[in-house]
């Protein structure tokens, strides 16, 4: 008798171990948020661009998210305030019911269920649809010592930001800056006396017309004066910059990049995908993903010039090469010319730093393709992320460059098929498994054959 209830004691005891176990490890997996993320979008975790932002932060940050009960939608939210609370020692979090604390959601400007505020130093921003990327931005605004402006410039054919054109305009990429916490606004030099006081970062996209020499002045003065430039050219434009760019010990000559190997697999030769680990530069080194850029130019580091340095940021895998035929694009397949075409691997984006000016280094960043950031191509790969690390890199916001999520639908645009691994797909699907069976099928017909 006495055996039989010590065994039954045994494993009351043991059972009641193993659910105090568990019991533990959920709460520790739910304390600091463990999980095994097998979502083709990796929508149930945060970016590394988040996560770097977070592990950076310069203040501590409170989170309240105002739920209401039996809202489907609280799980969501939730989840996603403790990601972010989970993921650094300075935000804290609470949860509050509107319903309860009506008074409460009326004080911080709260309107709607599911509403998080996020406050930091006497700042405070209202998030009334919470997810990741607007919670990024709130969080930018109340910590941010103060806002930046990125401006670009017009009136010499450039890409205007506010084009909503699917191929040639430039409307989402202002969206993406501007969801760094960015004012971004366009300026017309021929309008203005001179560059805006408040410029952090000037972008030129694709400028068509020469500049004029006082433009290309006021340019090259604000770059002494410690500002900063980003400057996309295009292969198949004369914009007459040669001059400038070679004042800051940079070349861009003439010519087309064609890659038949890193190009998509179906697609034309000169929209081609560039190593992300090709330098190691840390706006590359930031990539989440290779970016493709279309009808790229070589810019490369020209003759040496007294106190600028200049460094690789681009480079193109070795089977890559420029041609100065003029057209390669009417041609569709073009060949490779001895004595006038250049074999890879080449330089397609350059950084150009000036001396220092008080604090401020002056630093003109040149990528040789417009077309990568266009509303066509932004979201393609790593795009988004080249343009808008660039854009944190020159502005001095070195903790936000960081892959991002990728704005994909789903079960579309998951997979670039380059044109070497497009035919290797081919090979292997198409002659490779069914010549196997064919083959096997001819062995089994012989080995019947004379066995009867």
């Amino acid at each position: 008798m006495m055996t039989a209830l010590g065994a039954w004691a045994r494993i009351v005891l043991g059972t009641l171990a193993l659910v105090a176990l568990f019991a533990v490890l959920l709460a520790w997996l739910y304390r600091y948020d463990l999980r095994i993320d097998l979502s083709t979008e990796q929508r149930y975790s945060l970016s590394r661009h988040a996560e770097q932002l977070l592990a950076n932060l310069p203040a501590d940050v409170e989170l309240t998210a105002f739920l209401r009960s039996q809202n489907p939608q609280n799980p969501y939210i939730l989840d996603l305030v403790r990601r972010v609370a989970n993921t650094s020692p300075r935000v804290r979090w609470e949860e509050v019911d509107v319903n309860r604390s009506p008074a409460r959601a009326h004080q911080h400007g709260v309107t709607s269920y599911g509403a998080v505020v996020v406050r930091s130093g006497g700042r405070e921003r209202v998030v009334a649809n919470p997810r990741e990327q607007n919670l990024m931005w709130a969080i930018l605004q109340v910590t941010r010592d103060e806002p930046k402006t990125v401006y670009f410039v017009t009136g010499h054919g450039e890409r205007s930001p506010g084009d909503p054109d699917r191929l040639r305009g430039y409307s989402e990429a202002a969206a993406r800056v501007g969801e760094e916490f960015y004012h971004v606004r366009a300026v017309t030099l021929q309008r203005v006396a001179e560059i805006p006081a408040d410029a952090t970062v000037l972008v030129i996209a694709g400028p068509r017309a020469d500049f004029a020499p006082e433009d290309a002045a006021r340019f090259a003065e604000y770059l002494s004066g410690g500002g900063r430039i980003l400057l996309l050219i295009d292969a198949l434009e004369d914009a007459g910059i040669e001059e400038f760019l070679a004042r800051h010990g940079i070349a861009a000559p003439p010519a087309t990049v064609v890659d038949s190997e890193n190009r998509m697999f179906g697609g034309e030769f000169v929209t081609l995908q560039i190593p992300a680990d090709a330098t190691d530069h840390p706006i590359t080194t930031g990539l989440g993903a290779a970016p493709v850029l279309s009808r790229v130019r070589p810019v490369e580091v020209g003759p040496m010039v007294a106190g600028i340095d200049v460094v690789p940021v681009l480079r193109t895998a070795p089977g890559a090469w420029a041609t100065s035929d003029a057209d390669v694009l009417r041609r569709g397949v073009p060949t490779f010319v001895p004595g006038r075409d250049r074999r890879g691997p080449l330089t397609v984006g350059v950084e150009a730093r000036l001396p220092p000016n008080g604090e401020r280094q002056g630093r003109l960043i040149v990528y040789g393709s417009a077309e990568f950031a266009s509303n066509f191509f932004l979201d393609r790969e790593g795009n988004a992320d080249l343009l808008l690390n660039t854009i944190n890199w020159l502005a001095g916001e070195e903790r936000l460059i960081a892959p991002r999520t990728p704005r994909k639908e789903r079960g579309t645009e998951q997979l670039l098929v380059l044109g070497e691994q497009g035919a290797m797909i081919f090979w292997v699907a198409v002659v490779v498994v069914p010549g196997f069976f064919i083959l096997l099928g001819i062995v089994q017909s012989i080995r019947q054959r004379y066995a009867r």
